[in-house]
């Protein structure tokens, strides 16, 4: 099947957040993890199809001092569930979590170090 790239407009994006990694369903409904630069302490949000979630506790994206955040990778795995991987990562922590589409995280795993792109079916 070709693919056709078109630009669109992602509606329900907070004020002053941008989109730090997209994916996109086949019916175009989005998987962003979106920021705040202009607020070092504004959370980092999730957003599943329309709604903005904040990411969940168990999946550390924001560091300490100074507080920055390290952009993880989002890919959705089926309609009702995307996986988040953090790039970076010790070999006895995880950095890739499962998350459905309320925010909550099913599983947990070791995804690699340096990863650098995600399939997920």
């Amino acid at each position: 099947m070709p693919m056709k790239r078109e630009d669109s407009i992602i509606k329900g994006i907070p004020e002053a957040y941008e989109v730090w990694d997209l994916d996109l369903t086949q019916d175009g409904q989005p998987a962003c993890v979106l920021s705040n630069p202009a607020n070092d302490g504004a959370e980092p949000r999730l957003m599943l199809g329309g709604d903005v979630l904040p990411l969940p506790p168990e999946s550390p994206f924001r560091l300490g001092a100074p507080p920055f955040v390290v952009p993880p990778i989002v890919r959705w795995a089926g309609r009702d569930r995307v996986v988040l991987i953090k790039s970076r990562a010790h070999s006895d922590e995880s950095n890739g979590w499962i998350v459905n589409r309320v925010g909550e995280v099913n599983h947990s795993f070791h995804a690699g170090d340096d990863v650098e792109e995600v399939l997920a079916k």
